[in-house]
């Protein structure tokens, strides 16, 4: 999978705040946790804008067999 670098203005704020030095720590965590939240919705879009590959065939029974288990 391709790494996707985000553009993303609130992504690139709160990148901002995180290396500046006088960050406190509880609110460096609080970003990490904000950023983190972010960065999986982003992700969640731009998977879904991605075309879909069908699943091998190898792999249902497999799934099936795991779950039957």
């Amino acid at each position: 999978m391709p790494l996707k670098v985000s553009q993303h203005p609130l992504v690139a704020h709160k990148l901002a705040i995180l290396r500046d030095r006088t960050t406190e720590p509880k609110r460096f965590r609080e970003l990490v946790r904000e950023l983190t939240w972010l960065l999986v919705q982003l992700g969640k879009d731009y998977a879904r804008e991605q075309p879909s590959e069908p699943w091998p065939e190898w792999y249902a029974p497999r799934i099936v067999e795991h779950f039957a288990a």
